[in-house]
């Protein structure tokens, strides 16, 4: 059975063919997978649901750890579905980390044919990511240099202070300070 859980939500740019912060915070990671250890970085419109029945069923639930690291719509998007369906399964993320978290509003994806000119709309929102409660700590680093804009957190349990970086929204997931801070989470850093 499954123990712990690493998962690194890339952004809505980010793809498998390009190199990005994401696949190399994941590829950092990778040193922690074992038999016992599950290592991955989904996409931020992954199937979340699916992921959480995958955890329920192969996990040792009495003592499971999930760790989630994100970054943009990975975070408001991603992190959010996935926390959801983990809740309705009696189960928790134990920590997250997050870099420059992007509102996603799911209003404009049913319209066929125009769904995509308004799905980047919530980057222009600089509101609050309603978190769920079954979230326990949440690092997050933001930038305040321009679109995209990283959002307020608010709901889970422990939301640390964000650390401010002078960077561009692109550059977030590349931020040593966040790859840092991942892996400390992880176990990886001193």
């Amino acid at each position: 059975m499954i123990r712990t859980w690493h998962v690194v939500a890339s952004g809505y740019t980010q793809h498998e063919g390009v190199l990005h912060g994401c696949q190399r915070l994941w590829l950092s990671l990778m040193a922690l997978a074992n038999p016992h250890t599950v290592v991955i970085q989904p996409p931020w419109d992954h199937d979340w649901d699916n992921l959480a029945s995958r955890i329920s069923l192969t996990s040792d639930l009495r003592d499971v750890r999930v760790l989630f690291y994100g970054y943009s719509w990975g975070c408001g998007n991603g992190l959010v579905k996935f926390a959801t369906a983990l809740k309705s399964r009696a189960l928790r993320i134990n920590h997250a980390v997050l870099s420059d978290p992007v509102y996603r509003s799911p209003w404009f994806d049913p319209i066929p044919g125009v769904g995509h000119l308004f799905r980047g709309l919530g980057v222009l929102r600089r509101g609050t990511i309603d978190l769920p409660t079954n979230i326990g700590i949440v690092d997050w680093f933001r930038q305040t240099n321009g679109l995209p804009y990283g959002c307020d957190l608010a709901g889970a349990n422990d939301i640390r202070e964000p650390v401010v970086l002078d960077l561009p929204h692109g550059a977030m997931d590349d931020a040593p300070e966040w790859h840092r801070r991942c892996l400390e989470v992880a176990g990886l850093a001193a």
